[in-house]
């Protein structure tokens, strides 16, 4: 027996010495950094062009290599709290900074982000929601940086309402003349069809429509669920008349009869092209699907779309959502000093115009916006109008989203989605929807109190200021914009006048 395990020792010791030398740090004579991303085939073009930028300025030599294998929230838990995960993470829109701060996953970027230039001053105002995280002692602290950036807008198919002489939608407009005019061009459209086709839009966004109204996610503190309101149940059936009874937008429905005739495949873009989708909100990547449309167009001997863009309609608070994909640097990386070298790269401007080039939304830098490549980029005369218009939203209009530190989005977003879909299947009505997606995150929040004491303390700091705001709020005064902690209050408050 002692001979068997003296064997099995030098096996799996051998076994160890032969995969450490298969190990491609063990093969490269550079440090070798692991960006976990998605699989976009523009990502190597992204790493030639990062490995170029560090030679023009003399920075030390990486080697970059893409991990498309391991970008799962499950995934960088795992192999994040077992010391072995990538390097640079690519965050993204759901509270992913807050959530991995939290459990210790991240490295604080704040100083030298000021140092080497992509602190939250070189990005979107909008995106700072998704960049910091709200520590336990009450800071906003910088965890990441952007890769790019979203503020969605409609894209209108000027050739479908002409076809159907209909006039082009305004590009600030209401609820109520987005309802009217909806109304009558799924009227005209679809008129002596023996099936509805045509539709006014493939959508609207349920949580700008919220803001629109006046009402939060949360209060201004982040410390409570708000939705329990009686303009989110009004808003509520509203949208369900848009699907069922008026048909200016498909429900959920009439998408897997698309889905089921074939050619929907489940995006909108393809019903944008063909016309039956008037309009389609997204945001500035859509354009790259797009143009595949247009180089099948013109093999055909067809012209190319002719786009104008529409802002979001309101009902009192005219704002986007606005969302982010952005790089984080992995607090157990061997090369933690290499890895910000790349964040500083996302605010370069070889990086940005790249992000220009391709269409890949918006760049991180706003001041990219402004050049005549993303205005005017040289192939694409149809889109000539559309570019500034998605920077001009994401400048003037859009707000983050609000992730509160006492519950997960994903509990957010999973309580919200039930309600609504009981909501439209008749199950419960707008007004129970809007408590029980309510009730049912702040007992979330409760529970995490619970669980975790450590959160304690910045609670009920948090519920002090929220006892300020609202004792201020109730003698008519203005509120310190400090004591905001949510990203749509401070937003509103200014655009009320509420804030001092």
């Amino acid at each position: 027996m002692k001979y068997l395990f003296i064997a099995c020792l030098v096996v799996l010791t051998g076994a160890s010495v032969l995969t450490a030398l298969w190990l491609p740090e063990s093969r490269s004579s550079v440090p070798v950094l692991y960006w976990v991303t998605d699989a976009n085939p523009a990502r190597q073009d992204q790493i030639n062009i990062f490995k170029q930028w560090m030679k023009k300025h003399g920075y030390p030599t990486i080697d970059l290599r893409v991990d498309t294998a391991n970008n799962d929230q499950s995934k960088k838990i795992i192999q994040g709290v077992s010391g072995v995960a990538g390097d640079i993470w690519d965050l993204y829109s759901n509270g992913e900074t807050q959530y991995y701060y939290e459990i210790g996953l991240l490295r604080d970027i704040t100083d030298v982000a000021k140092r080497m230039g992509f602190d939250p001053s070189h990005t979107w105002k909008a995106a700072e929601p998704d960049l910091m995280a709200l520590t336990h002692d009450g800071q906003l602290r910088q965890f990441s940086f952007p890769d790019n950036a979203t503020a969605g807008l409609y894209l209108v198919n000027r050739e479908t309402f002409r076809q159907h002489n209909q006039p082009l939608p305004p590009s600030n407009w209401t609820y109520d003349e987005f309802e009217r005019r909806g109304r009558e061009f799924v009227k005209t459209a679809n008129k002596g069809l023996p099936s509805r086709r045509y539709y006014f839009a493939d959508g609207v966004s349920l949580s700008s429509m919220i803001r629109s109204y006046g009402v939060g996610e949360f209060n201004e503190t982040l410390t409570r669920c708000t939705l329990d309101d009686q303009r989110v149940a009004s808003l509520l059936e509203r949208w369900r008349d848009w699907m069922e009874v008026d048909h200016i937008i498909p429900s959920s429905a009439d998408l897997a009869a698309m889905s089921a005739a074939g050619g929907y495949g489940g995006t909108s873009p393809q019903k944008f092209n063909s016309g039956e989708f008037a309009m389609i909100f997204s945001g500035r990547f859509i354009l790259i699907q797009l143009r595949q449309f247009d180089i099948e167009r013109k093999k055909k001997g067809l012209p190319l779309l002719d786009m104008g863009a529409a802002d979001p309609p309101y009902q009192e608070f005219p704002n986007s959502q606005f969302v982010t994909r952005s790089a984080a640097v992995y607090i157990g990386s061997h090369h933690p000093e290499l890895a910000t070298y790349f964040l500083s790269f996302l605010a370069s401007e070889e990086y940005n115009m790249q992000i220009v080039r391709d269409a890949d939304s918006l760049p991180p830098n706003p001041a990219y916006t402004n050049t005549e490549a993303y205005l005017h980029p040289p192939d694409h005369p149809n889109e000539w109008g559309l570019h500034e218009a998605f920077a001009k939203v994401a400048e003037t209009i859009a707000v983050g989203k609000s992730y509160s530190p006492f519950v997960l989005p994903q509990i957010y977003n999973r309580e919200f989605d039930e309600a609504t879909q009981e909501f439209l299947t008749g199950r419960i009505t707008a007004k129970q929807a809007a408590k029980q997606v309510t009730a049912r995150v702040n007992q979330a929040i409760e529970r995490t109190l619970v669980e975790n004491s450590n959160l304690r303390p910045l609670y009920d700091k948090l519920i002090k200021d929220q006892q300020t705001i609202d004792a201020l709020r109730a003698k008519g005064e203005k509120v310190p914009l400090s004591l905001i902690r949510d990203p749509f209050h401070r937003a509103y408050y200014q655009f009320k006048g509420w804030a001092q």
